[in-house]
């Protein structure tokens, strides 16, 4: 990937996606995959939160574009690019696992990110594969998926 120069206003570590700083890579998360309470207590052990269902459907509102060779989808004002940049960042489809079982599913095809959102024993999350993106999909806090982060700090 190439990469704007600092000056440029470019992080490695965060996308600016319409105002969300979203981390691009979840050190010791990257393609593990977590209940949602496990989600929860990760990100915020890392000073960090889960995005709501909203900011998720805020942040694909520029757009997103699925990436066949990477196999997810860029997010962001410069999805198109298919490269990290200051506004975009890329999400793989890393599948899931069912009820935190040892098995996983879709793995490549399909991805699922947890929201922070939640309702009793169900949880909002953000799903994907090639031709579909919903934000606010709903089901049971016990399924395994992934977790991006979102920077709290100032």
């Amino acid at each position: 990937m190439i990469h704007p120069k600092k000056d440029q206003g470019y992080n490695p570590d965060y996308a600016d996606i319409n105002g969300i700083k979203l981390k691009r890579v979840n050190e010791g998360l990257c393609c593990k995959l977590f209940s949602h309470e496990g989600a929860l207590y990760l990100a915020k052990r890392q000073g960090m939160r889960l995005p709501t269902r909203d900011e998720w459907k805020l942040m694909l509102k520029p757009g997103h574009t699925w990436d066949y060779k990477e196999r997810g989808i860029w997010i962001g004002a410069n999805h198109a690019l298919k490269q990290e940049t200051i506004y975009s960042t890329f999400l793989p489809a890393d599948g899931y696992m069912c009820d935190n079982r040892e098995e996983l599913y879709n793995q490549g095809s399909t991805g699922y990110y947890w929201s922070s959102t939640f309702l009793g024993v169900n949880a909002f999350y953000l799903n994907l594969d090639s031709d579909y993106v919903n934000p606010a999909n709903i089901c049971s806090r016990r399924e395994g998926f992934s977790v991006r982060c979102v920077w709290v700090g100032k």
